[in-house]
């Protein structure tokens, strides 16, 4: 997002102060008389106010100014103004059965603004009651945080490159950069790929995979099973579109119960389609800085109702914040768990006498991991799926990954995990994907590689990490790819829907537009490719702190977001740079192995490395063709460069270093 919006915003804020004189309750206790409340309704998503203020006319805003001579606030109005910086707006929300009323609440505006006009100020009871009626769905998804210049730059399947795939469409991606995923049938299973990429999927199938049934492009490049729709965005379909149940994108009815399958058709799919998201919503009313009451409910149709407290403080002078956001439904071995927030309650207090339960989010059918024990304490553990895991990856990017890379990926295999892996049992924080990211301390892999999403598939992050009010800057990109430096200044939030980091937030909001109006030429010509500098703020005010991560929600977000498409390719490629950080060319690919276990901070001696690897490979290898395997010279010949050099990467896709 550019400074300009953001000056464009201290400009109005300091216009709305002059404008709105504060009128109504300077003193503890506001008056008897007619009043004017003004509620902003919106999704838990954090936006993208680039999209979202393509206009700055405001109607609740105007309609606010003009209900004279009630009194009106100018911190409720720069409030609201302050919010369109945060959240997506939610139009068509209805408040109905509130007392003394002048006159029917109308649905929210576009701007996601209603006017509440009470009689007087003074309520006959503590506790008043709203009906809300309130879309279920955002309408235009478009509007989601996600890198404003980010671009796939073709890297990318799933809804990237405007090819929103849906749940299996066969239309392919629109520019006809089908991915090539690892297909149908024998789906490049032992990686033959290598060396006959014009095998998959229209028109050679970008990394080789071999061709499905019909060869045809199901969704985004799939290598699609038999109508050429398995599982919609280049999953790895069989011929009735993957195994049910074993990991793999997009099972047949989304076989996500009990393995840690990624479910529903359709692991690409945009926005509130994308498979794992919760089948209910979380509906809230509050006011900056307070928490507020919380009702889920089941989505059963276009809308979603519930009755609601509302906020009525003897201060009026507050915006009225009305949320809605996904709804969760989490149980441990039957017994539900996280009904009050499971964004605070931690994996890491479960109990001993839970160890070996599930923990499973029932709406979405998504199976998280099961309580483990460890002698670093309590947590979850999800383990590897079939369709997940390093081979697999392997085979789907054998042309981008060159020979070399694909046997070092499957020596891997055993190693750390699949990419929707998780695990919270072993310290106060969470590990994901097939090296198991973390953080060591405030900061650590785990945010670098996060960055990497944000930066480079950009509607991925959106669907998966921004839907859940999770935010990501950085300062800028390093023009060497290091573990732990690739990605200067790394800050990743969450915005929660009530609560002291509401008022939090949207003071943030406007120190960032002031800061943006003082801002020097040399900040001003900031490069534009990176998160605008004012937004700085508002993810240090919203920093996650590492218990957070370990989290019941956020345990769900890190699993789902693992069996994306998109985001398994972010994770090969990621783990192809830690390859090209041990310097692999001409050495042995078994020395390569061992590097790369070495890099991860694995405690495993030698010995158990070349077990394990050898393990590994043993599913696809004899025992003579594995010694022979770690003891060929690594070359990259036939690799991709945006895959093994992270200037390229840069480079191909206009990124700034």
């Amino acid at each position: 997002m550019s400074l300009e919006k953001w000056r464009r915003l201290h400009e109005l804020e300091q216009a709305i102060r002059e404008e709105f004189a504060d009128t109504g309750c300077p003193t503890a206790r506001c008056p008897a008389g007619p009043r004017v409340h003004l509620v902003f309704c919106h999704f838990g998503a954090l936006v993208e106010p680039d999209r979202s203020l393509d206009s700055w006319r405001f109607a609740t805003i105007d309609a606010y100014k003009a209900a004279a001579p009630k009194p009106r606030e100018a911190r409720v109005a720069a409030d609201f103004l302050a919010a369109h910086f945060l959240w997506v707006r939610a139009r068509d929300v209805r408040l109905d059965e509130l007392p003394k009323l002048e006159q029917p609440v109308a649905p929210a505006a576009a701007d996601g603004g209603t006017l509440v006009h009470f009689q007087d100020a003074s309520f006959d009871r503590t506790e008043v009651k709203a009906k809300v009626g309130a879309p279920a769905r955002i309408d235009d998804f478009a509007l989601v945080y996600r890198s404003s210049q980010g671009s796939s730059a073709g890297q990318g399947s799933g809804a990237t490159a405007g090819a929103v795939a849906g749940a299996g469409a066969a239309a392919g991606v629109a520019s006809g950069a089908a991915t090539g995923a690892g297909g149908a049938a024998a789906g490049a299973a032992t990686g033959a790929a290598v060396g006959t990429c014009t095998g998959g999927a229209a028109a050679g199938a970008g990394t080789g995979a071999a061709a499905g049934a019909a060869g045809a492009a199901a969704g985004t490049g799939a290598a699609g099973a038999a109508a050429g729709a398995a599982a919609g965005t280049g999953a790895a379909g069989a011929a009735a579109g993957a195994a049910a149940g074993t990991g793999a994108a997009g099972a047949v009815a989304g076989a996500a119960a009990g393995t840690g399958a990624a479910g529903a058709a359709g692991t690409g799919a945009a926005g509130e389609d994308a498979t794992g998201i919760p089948r209910r919503r979380r509906l809230c009313l509050s006011v900056p800085g307070s928490a507020g009451e919380h009702k889920d409910v089941d989505v059963a149709g276009a809308t979603v109702e519930a009755s609601l407290l509302y906020p009525v403080p003897t201060q009026h002078n507050e915006l009225r914040l009305l949320s809605v956001s996904p709804g969760f439904q989490f149980e441990v071995g039957g017994t539900a768990v996280g009904a009050t927030d499971p964004w605070t309650e931690s994996t890491r207090a479960f109990t001993v006498a839970q160890r070996g339960q599930r923990l499973e989010e029932r709406s979405s059918s998504t199976y998280v991991g099961k309580v483990v024990s460890s002698q670093w304490g309590v947590g979850i553990a999800k383990y590897a799926s079939e369709g997940t895991d390093t081979t697999e990856l392997a085979n789907r990017h054998a042309c981008d990954l060159g020979d070399s890379r694909v046997k070092v990926f499957k020596a891997l295999r055993n190693v750390e995990g699949g990419c929707e892996s998780v695990a919270t049992y072993d310290g106060p924080k969470i590990s994901w994907g097939i090296n198991q990211w973390t953080l060591p301390s405030v900061t650590g892999e785990l945010w670098q590689i996060l960055a990497f999403i944000y930066d480079f598939y950009p509607e991925a992050f959106a669907r998966r990490f921004s839907y859940y009010g999770i935010g990501l800057w950085f300062a800028s990109r390093a023009a060497t790819w290091t573990a732990h430096g690739t990605y200067r200044d790394v800050l990743v939030y969450r915005l929660p829907c009530c609560g002291p980091q509401t008022r939090a937030a949207i003071d943030a909001v406007f120190a960032a537009g002031g800061a943006a109006a003082g801002a020097t030429a040399e900040a001003q010509a900031q490069t534009s490719d990176t998160p605008p500098a004012p937004m700085r703020g508002i993810a240090q005010a919203l920093r996650l702190t590492r218990r957070a991560t370990t989290s019941i929600a956020m345990c769900h977000v890190f699993t789902t977001a693992g069996a994306d498409e998109d985001i398994q390719k972010a994770q090969a490629q990621w783990m192809s740079y830690r390859i090209s950080s041990t310097r692999p060319v001409g050495k042995t690919i078994g020395d390569v192995i061992d590097l790369f276990l070495r890099s991860l901070g694995s405690n495993m001696s030698a010995t158990a490395r070349l077990n394990t690897a050898v393990a590994s490979l043993g599913d696809e290898y004899s025992p003579e063709q594995v010694q022979s395997l770690l003891g060929e010279t690594f070359s990259d010949d036939g690799a991709s460069g945006g895959w093994i050099d992270w200037p390229t990467r840069c480079r191909d896709a206009g990124k700034s270093t």
